[in-house]
Order: C-alpha cells, then structure tokens, then sequence
C-alpha cells in the first residue's frame, strides 16, 4: 500500500466517527469517483457476493426467486458465496460456445439472478455481458458481476455497469487498487446497494459480522483516489520493459529463458514472465527452484500457475536484480 493509504488508515484510527455517516459519505465519494449510481464498501469482495444475494433476496417481492443462474465455463471456487446467502447456483450451458437459447431456456419464476463473471480466464464460451444484459433485462432480472481482479483497465470500474448495463459490478479493494486486503466493493444500482447496506453492520441485520472498520473505509476511498490518479499507460510500459529484461538475463542463466506473456493469471492486462527450463534438465527443476526461493531471506513467492512466471507488478525498484540472483542460487 502507497504511505498515502496508510496515512488515511491512520488518520481513521485516531477519529470518533458515525459509522452510518462514513459509509454514506464514503458511498457517495466513491459513486462520483467511479461514475457509478451507488457504491459500497464490503469486508472483501466474496462478502460483497453474499450481501449481493442476500439483498436481492430481501427485494424479492415473492420470496420465491432462489436461484442464481451462472455459465458452467463461468464456475469458480468464490461463487461459493452465493450459497452461503443461501441461494441456489443452477447452472445452464455445456460444451462449446454457449447461444442465447441456453440462457433463455433456464430462465424461470425463481431465477433471482445472473451471476457473469469477468476476466479471459474464464474463456470465451459464455455469452458476452452485453447479450446477458440483455436477455435478463427483457425478464426484469438483475446481472450481476464478479469483477474481483479485473483492475486494470481503469475503465472496467465503470464499463460493466454504466456502458455494459449490469446492475452490479463487484471489485477486490486490495490487489490492483493497492488499498486494505480485508476491503471490497460494490458499484451499480442505489436500490440494491441500499439493500444490502440494511442488512451489514453497523445495523442489526443478518449480515451484522460483514463489518469493515473505520481504518479501511478511510484506506479504501484514498487508494480509489490514488488508482484514478495514477499515469496506467506509463505503468504498462514500466512493467513490458522490466519484463524485457527479465527475460534478457533469465536467458544469460545456463538452463534458463523467459517468453513474456501479455495477461496475467486473472486475465489482466498486465505482462508476465514465464519462466522456461531447459528440456534436458531434470523434470523435478521447477518444483525445486520454487521451494528453493521461499527458504531464501527474504522469501520470494513465484506465480505459480502451471509454470512459473515472475510478476513485475509485484516487484519495487531494484527487486528485479534480487529475484534473478535468488533464481541462480536455486538452481545450484
């Protein structure tokens, strides 16, 4: 987190504040930020799924609207949330590109919601989120999207809900943002933020234990500041050069290169190295430079997936020489 986040935590922590002023405050502040209707600090972004549901529950005029329809390519392990609202995920499509006749065909009189999840992660079988919006809006259903990771582009904070037209678009407050890891957020519709808000602390509903403290509403709303502020395509090109020169010296290394890829894990723009091993180097080289580097001081986690990439979004100034000499010392 930048020193300014920190600050702002700081200053939160030394202050008497209205818990229901600060969150309407902060709300207001971040909708502006963010061009969205309404916004709503969350304890993470798995808790803004479960007040999500559990809001939408609460709007159901007939209590009778209990499933939440999502893309089987779109299935992930924190849609777990939306059963612990206690809601049901029926799942709707199969193999190949998904048509609109599959989403049309499992809508029924309890579908509460849609549940899209964003990132090419995910693949691309699903129907985009124009297409969902539209055939949900036709049956009056609200589109909701899990967005955790998709930061950047800066533009996604407001494309899925205000260009896209999804009622809701949920976002992690640590990762991209740089703000508290316990923080996430809802953007979109006044109505089901307004909902959900009922339901979380400081009130006495049945999601009182989803409460974000004083420190992290301060943190969240100055690193959303921050984000805005920040040059993205000056970080890009900082990021594609370090993956260059990683890539340069990984290749001066005996057994070693490196091939950059141009999203990351989460499917952000965001370049990676993928760390290459010589095919006549023992199967088990990997595994073992991985374990390697996280017994080294200090520790270095590689991104782990599949192969091994080295992230320079995640690395400071000067860091980049540190993780290829920790590489060396791993491989002897």
């Amino acid at each position: 987190m930048d020193s300014t986040v920190i600050d702002a935590m700081a200053r939160g922590a030394k202050s008497f504040t209205d818990m229901y002023q600060l969150l309407a405050a902060s709300g207001k502040r971040i909708a502006a930020l963010t061009g969205n209707e309404a916004a709503y600090i969350t304890p993470g972004c798995a808790s803004a799924i479960v007040l999500t549901a559990l809001a939408l529950g609460e709007l159901d005029e007939s209590k009778e609207c209990t499933e939440v329809l999502i893309d089987v390519s779109h299935r992930i392990p924190y849609d777990k949330a939306v059963t612990f609202a206690g809601k049901k995920l029926v799942e709707f499509g199969g193999p190949g590109k998904r048509s609109e006749a599959d989403l049309e065909s499992a809508i029924s009189d309890k579908t509460l919601a849609i549940f899209w999840i964003a990132g090419t992660y995910v693949g691309n079988d699903a129907l985009s989120i124009e297409t969902t919006v539209r055939i949900a809006k036709k049956r009056n259903i609200p589109v909701i999207v899990d967005a955790a990771a998709q930061l950047p582009p800066v533009s996604n904070l407001s494309f899925f809900t205000v260009k896209a037209g999804a009622d809701l678009v949920l976002f992690s407050g640590g990762k991209a943002l740089c703000g508290p890891q316990p923080t996430g957020l809802m953007l979109g519709s006044s109505r089901i933020i307004d909902a959900a808000a009922k339901l979380a602390a400081p009130n006495q509903g049945i999601a009182r234990a989803f409460k974000v403290g004083k420190e992290e509403i301060f943190g969240i709303t100055q690193a959303i500041e921050n984000y805005l502020e920040r040059d993205h395509e000056k970080d890009l090109k900082m990021w594609q050069k370090s993956c260059e020169k990683i890539s340069a010296k990984l290749s001066k290394i005996s057994g070693l290169s490196g091939e950059i890829h141009q999203f990351n894990q989460a499917g952000q723009p965001i370049p990676r190295v993928e760390i290459k091993f010589d095919a006549k180097l023992p199967s088990e080289t990997a595994n073992r430079v991985y374990e390697n580097l996280l017994t080294q001081d200090p520790a270095i986690v590689l991104d782990q997936d599949g192969p091994l990439f080295i992230s320079p979004d995640m690395l400071k100034k000067g860091e980049v020489k540190l993780v290829i000499a920790a590489l060396e010392k791993a491989l002897r």
